[in-house]
């Protein structure tokens, strides 16, 4: 389950995990469960988010409690066409990146 299953794979070449198949994790919450849980990465920092648990379509908790010291990334056009993070502000200097995803 989880890293052990998952991770290995994504050490492989980019076409030969997504030959593969879908990915997916299902979580069974409880009625007395948390109203948000977080999910994280445990190689890259601040990889992370909130999920926020809905009974019958309503939200438990409306506000994003407790906060999480750091705001969420956006993806910039450029990085989002080339597969990449950050990247952006060397958008002139990226002439390789035609027809190429990165991981």
């Amino acid at each position: 389950f989880g890293l052990d299953e998952y991770e290995p794979q994504f050490a492989r070449p980019r076409d030969e995990w997504l030959q593969a198949g879908n990915y997916e994790v299902c979580l069974t919450v409880t009625s007395t469960g948390p109203p948000d849980i977080f999910y994280f990465c445990h190689i890259h920092n601040a990889m992370s988010g909130r999920i926020k648990i809905a009974d019958n379509g309503v939200l438990r908790q409306e506000a994003d409690a407790p906060a999480l010291p750091y705001e969420y990334a956006t993806v910039e056009p450029f990085d989002e066409a080339c597969g990449t993070y950050n990247v952006a502000p060397y958008e002139d200097y990226m002439t390789v990146c035609h027809g190429m995803k990165f991981v």
